[in-house]
């Protein structure tokens, strides 16, 4: 089961007609420039779109290191069984 991540970024429109960008997460808000309803829905996707690319690259890394370690802790050499016990004399 996949679950959709929650969008980072909405707009709103102050009352003196522009757009403006609000981040769900920081609870910061910033203009977008453009009183054009249409250019603000792409400004505000594409900075969605951003940070869903950069969580999913996030993943993908966290992944392939884990695959690594895995792959490194199968491979590592074997120490011989009587090491310890030359020591223990």
């Amino acid at each position: 089961m996949k679950t959709e991540m929650k969008q980072r970024y909405r707009k709103f429109k102050r009352g003196w007609g522009v757009y403006h960008v609000f981040d769900n997460t920081t609870g910061l808000s910033k203009s977008l420039n453009t009183r054009n309803k249409q250019e603000a829905d792409i400004l505000v996707h594409s900075k969605n779109k951003k940070t869903k690319e950069s969580h999913n690259s996030t993943i993908d890394r966290e992944q392939s290191w884990n695959k690594a370690a895995d792959h490194c802790a199968t491979v590592a050499p074997k120490r011989p069984r009587g090491h310890i016990s030359q020591f223990n004399n």
